[in-house]
């Protein structure tokens, strides 16, 4: 940020302008010199004899951000960011670096509006939840003042996201309902993109906390809403998540419906996100519906073959595993399984997500037992078995449940 001297210096060589030009009459070359280098502070008369002499209004002056200013950040952030919806790690830190030192000190316009959100964007990347939620909280008010919906809209799904992160399901539904009226209500204009964003969080959230009736009426409202508008970018997610919940809540008539749904807008996009997408959605149904433990495999390589942005390997490794235990192929199955061993944080934060690690746990455990690790096969399954006690009441809770009794049995007849 330029001091009040750095902003006359700056504008006075940008109008090729010397010291003379600018003292004139009324100001010495010396005096003006120690303003300019912020040794002496100009009187309100001088500084208004300045900005004359600039042919500026003294706000231009004395304004710490001038649009100017504001728009060669925001460039300089459309330059880091490239357009992505996500950042990494790398740019999120680039992003902080240049925006948190001026958050406090923003003038309340569009442009300073623009550059919050920039900042809001920069804590999932960085793990960063609970500092996200106290800045997203400053924000609501900062873009209320300035009475801009969309960015309020975007603002408290992205104080949601850290919300359930953080594992507040219940703070994290309540801020995305606050958003998704806003984004339905007929007395804001806000674009179609947005109203999607905030829907599909909306349905995601509801499935989370157990809102099963209210998350299916969203998620219709969504696709009616993706062919009215004719926006389709997000559109094999949205299918994919309505597919994945019927797997998940063991409804297969709706599974093959989104199944089908989800074939036919694969044919015609080509897009690596959808195509990759295509191949999430069968590595779940293979192990889940038609069990074709093969297939799964077939998947599961194809994905290991696209770029690693999608940072989806512990889902195929789970869901390979998984495979590889129902063929029989126990050593191959463990060595799938052996990144629950590590220390990186593998497992899934949405229930949905976390059901199928906690399945996959004791997909784990039988599989050491089958290679005769007794100790490790019990020390999984009561992982599994404890975990699961917070677990929605999915079919993967009963299974495991199941497991655990089976597996403890098959213990205590070996010591016998």
């Amino acid at each position: 940020m330029k001091t009040l001297g750095q902003r006359i210096r700056s504008l006075r060589k940008s109008k090729k302008m010397t010291l003379v030009d600018i003292a004139g009459e009324q100001m010495t070359k010396g005096m003006l010199s120690l303003i300019e280098n912020d040794k002496a502070k100009p009187s309100i008369e001088n500084l208004q004899y300045i900005a004359n002499q600039l042919h500026v209004e003294v706000s231009v002056l004395t304004d710490p951000f001038p649009l100017t200013e504001l728009r060669k950040i925001i460039d300089d952030l459309h330059q880091i960011v490239q357009n992505k919806k996500w950042l990494d790690v790398s740019q999120a830190i680039q992003v902080k670096n240049l925006v948190e030192p001026i958050i406090p000190e923003l003038p309340a316009n569009y442009e300073a509006a623009q550059i919050y959100l920039y900042y809001l964007k920069v804590f999932p990347p960085l793990e960063a939840f609970e500092q996200g939620i106290e800045e997203a909280k400053k924000a609501v008010v900062f873009f209320k003042e300035l009475v801009l919906y969309k960015e309020l809209a975007t603002t408290y799904t992205l104080q949601a996201i850290f919300y359930f992160n953080q594992l507040q399901f219940e703070q994290a539904y309540e801020t995305i309902q606050v958003a998704y009226k806003l984004v339905q209500s007929p007395y804001y204009t806000i674009d179609p993109i947005t109203r999607i964003d905030v829907s599909y969080h909306m349905a995601s959230f509801c499935y989370a906390t157990n809102r099963l009736d209210e998350a299916d009426q969203v998620l219709q409202h969504l696709l009616k809403t993706c062919h009215e508008e004719k926006i389709f970018h997000f559109y094999a997610h949205i299918i994919r998540m309505a597919a994945y919940a019927a797997m998940i809540l063991q409804q297969p008539e709706k599974v093959e419906m989104y199944r089908e749904r989800l074939e036919k807008y694969t044919a015609f996009d080509t897009h690596p996100n959808t195509q990759y997408y295509l191949h999430v959605f069968y590595l779940f149904y293979y192990n889940t519906y038609d069990s074709k433990p093969l297939k799964v495999l077939e998947h599961a390589r194809i994905m290991k073959e696209f770029d690693e942005a999608f940072e989806t390997l512990p889902y195929i490794e789970v869901e390979t595993g998984k495979a590889l235990y129902k063929l029989g192929r126990f050593q191959e199955a463990c060595e799938a399984f052996h990144f629950f061993e590590t220390e990186r944080n593998w497992n899934g934060v949405h229930p949905f997500n976390t059901a199928r690690f906690q399945e996959g746990l004791a997909y784990y455990a039988c599989t050491l037992f089958e290679l005769g690790q007794m100790e490790a096969a019990k020390k999984w399954i009561q992982r599994a078995y404890e975990e699961q006690k917070i677990m929605l009441p999915l079919a993967e809770k009963q299974w495991i449940c199941d497991t655990y009794n089976w597996l403890m049995e098959q213990m205590i007849k070996n010591n016998e």
